[in-house]
């Protein structure tokens, strides 16, 4: 990870660590685990402890999912949601949205199809 500093980049993963800083109510050693790779990494966990659970099966629920991020991709970042449509799966989808600028460009169509298609040979 720190051979590549200046990336952008954005990873989410079935992690399964607990820790409050992404939902759970305590903590047990593969959050800790965890949080300490992203904070000897300076990554960013995108994940918000008041979302809703990333992982749903029956009664049982939990915030398994992590999204993570480098220091420049951070700042794209305009929203990071869980989703409630039904994804199939006991994981619910999750939606990452990053400030873009598009750029307006104009493109000439020809159809070549009825129109002296012979020039375009």
């Amino acid at each position: 990870m720190k051979t590549i500093p200046k990336e952008k980049f954005l990873v989410r993963a079935d992690l399964n660590g607990q820790n409050p800083l992404w939902g759970y109510s305590h903590s047990n050693p593969r959050g800790e685990a965890i949080l300490n790779f992203v904070l000897a990494n300076n990554l960013y966990i995108n994940n918000t402890p008041d979302a809703p659970p990333t992982f749903t099966r029956n009664t049982d629920k939990g915030w398994t999912d992590l999204t993570v991020c480098s220091q420049p991709r951070i700042e794209e970042i305009e929203n990071w949601e869980v989703l409630e449509e039904p994804s199939f799966s006991d994981h619910h989808f999750i939606q990452t949205n990053f400030k873009t600028t598009i750029t307006s460009h104009t493109f000439k169509g020809y159809n070549a199809l009825h129109r002296n298609h012979h020039k375009f040979k």
